[in-house]
């Protein structure tokens, strides 16, 4: 189909169609503006902050403190 073969009435019903397109955007400009003042607007990885590095450290006494913690949960749940 091309523009030369519409009806009037395609022409309006296409018109309406143009501007709700245009409002929804701008709506949804806002919303970002809104997200942005926020601190909302910058995040990736489908809306999740960007996670910061650990050093090679930090995560070793992560890894200590978990492995005390399991070992702990282990020693309370033996039958003595």
């Amino acid at each position: 189909m091309s523009l030369h073969n519409l009806t009037y009435g395609d022409l309006k019903a296409l018109s309406k169609l143009v501007a709700e397109k245009e409002r929804l955007q701008s709506k949804i400009a806002a919303i970002n503006a809104r997200l942005e003042n926020l601190g909302l607007g910058k995040r990736t990885r489908e809306g999740k902050k960007p996670r910061k590095k650990l050093s090679t450290e930090a995560r070793a006494r992560i890894a200590a403190g978990q492995k005390r913690r399991r070992e702990n949960e282990r020693k309370a749940k033996t039958p003595i």
